[in-house]
């Protein structure tokens, strides 16, 4: 974790150093604004079921890669104390792929989500998962788990797939959302991507349709920041401006709620933004 935090705060201090910020908009100090706003962000709800390495290396993300390890028994019950001892009000649990694992780690996320409800009634929980792609149904496993969010991102438009998510398959990541949704119609469902990887307005449009299609409420949208030299580059570093034209656009397709900052990530501030989404779901049925 300390790793990344310093990874991941260099990319984002030099995100505001490259946009040369205008005083008006941005302190003067573009780096200490953009570290500040790191931390903040690592500050938020978030703790992390079922770490540990992955089996595939994203070209997008910095993870540790290699033979997993078995899965820990007594974690769910740790992360629920953890929540329990930290007095959280919302909780995101994620993890990396497991797709060394039966079920891709989907009994896990359950086992988690269970635990964390019996420690900690009034703590919402929110599921970050993976695809489960060629785990049949392992996905209800999660879903009947009952997550009071169920997200699952897109990352970018489909036709960046091939480098950006190999391995990954964008039609049937839609597809899991929408069974989530048909499965349990009052979950909430969330998706997100990243800007800056080589897409065109017009494909983020198109993606934005797709989640309303599968009836998603929320969408993330965020600048894509290279951790590493080894990973994508970054193709371009979106505007605020341009970040707020994605959100009124995705406003207009009928989202409950939408974050596109080019700080957003998915669990940034994800308790506050729980509320406004259930909020906003509360006002449309008045």
């Amino acid at each position: 974790r300390r790793d990344f935090a310093i990874n991941d705060s260099s990319a984002i201090c030099g995100y505001f150093e490259k946009l040369q910020p205008n005083p008006s908009v941005y302190p003067a100090n573009a780096a200490d604004y953009g570290r500040a706003l790191y931390f903040e962000e690592l500050a938020d709800t978030e703790l992390a079921a079922q770490i540990g390495m992955g089996v595939f290396r994203p070209v997008f993300f910095n993870v540790a890669t290699g033979k997993p390890g078995v899965l820990n028994p007594f974690e769910p019950t740790n992360v629920a104390q953890a929540v329990k001892s930290l007095g959280l009000s919302h909780v995101v649990i994620t993890s990396v792929d497991r797709d060394d694992l039966d079920d891709g780690g989907a009994g896990h996320f359950a086992e988690t989500i269970l635990a964390v409800r019996e420690a900690s009634p009034e703590t919402t929980i929110e599921v970050l998962t993976p695809d489960f792609l060629r785990k049949r149904d392992a996905w209800k496993v999660v879903a009947d788990a009952k997550p009071d969010v169920f997200n699952h991102n897109l990352e970018t438009v489909p036709g960046l797939y091939a480098e950006v998510r190999p391995g990954a398959r964008y039609f049937e990541s839609l597809r899991l959302l929408a069974r989530v949704k048909e499965r349990d119609p009052l979950a909430f469902t969330k998706s997100g991507i990243m800007v800056g990887l080589g897409e065109k307005k017009m494909e983020v449009a198109q993606v934005m349709d797709d989640l309303r299609a599968a009836d998603v409420d929320f969408l993330t949208i965020g600048q894509y920041l290279q951790p590493t030299p080894k990973h994508h580059a970054v193709e371009a570093f979106i505007t605020p401006d341009e970040f707020r034209e994605y959100e009124t656009m995705a406003y207009g397709k009928g989202f409950l709620m939408v974050s596109a900052t080019p700080l957003t990530r998915s669990s940034y501030h994800a308790g506050e933004d729980f509320e406004r989404l259930r909020a906003a779901r509360q006002s449309k049925a008045a």
